[in-house]
């Protein structure tokens, strides 16, 4: 994994703690689930922790690593592609989804530039699906309201075609659609 990661600065002050130490205190808040400030000391401190983590994501090291990874390991036959979906309904408050208490069904301008927000209604009564695979990782979510609804996967959204129809996992579009996940696995 070395050559996917980027070279450490080296002019200045040396560092107090190793490039090691650093991405094992990235590790140990990842698998613990615990805030920033709660990395133990024997990492380093939590805001150097923080920002080797923030800067690595800004620049897409993660990304890469991950996609690395994937592909070693699916070459090596150590990765089942195969999808399993729970279809449970998970209702959002109207606070939560961004509902708005008057309008049509549309999204604004500005609202488009986020492609993971659901779509508001008229009377901000809707629900969100969420869509996911044994694992209980999300493989994509569905936001349905009166006159229309967008289901995307991964942030992309589905042809229209499938999702006017999609709204049970054992339906064919959902089949189509599991298939449409299968294809963009990498």
């Amino acid at each position: 994994m070395e050559p996917l990661l980027p070279v450490m600065k080296k002019p200045g002050r040396p560092p107090k703690w190793t490039e090691r130490q650093l991405i094992d205190g990235i590790r140990w808040r990842t698998r613990a689930g615990a805030p920033w400030r709660d990395v133990p000391e024997r990492y380093g401190a939590w805001q150097t922790v923080y920002g080797l983590f923030r800067r690595w994501q800004r620049d897409g090291t993660w990304k890469r690593t991950l996609a690395y990874l994937q592909a070693d390991a699916d070459a090596k036959g150590l990765i089942d592609w195969d999808v399993s979906v729970d279809s449970s309904l998970a209702r959002a408050h109207q606070h939560a989804a961004g509902a708005r208490k008057r309008g049509a069904c549309r999204r604004s301008p500005r609202a488009a530039s986020r492609p993971s927000r659901p779509i508001t209604g008229s009377d901000a009564r809707k629900s969100v699906r969420a869509y996911e695979d044994s694992l209980g990782l999300a493989l994509f979510e569905a936001a349905f309201c009166f006159r229309c609804h967008e289901v995307r996967m991964h942030g992309t959204a589905v042809p229209p075609a499938l999702a006017t129809q999609f709204f049970d996992a054992d339906t064919p579009p959902a089949q189509a659609l599991l298939a449409l996940f299968r294809a963009a696995a990498p």
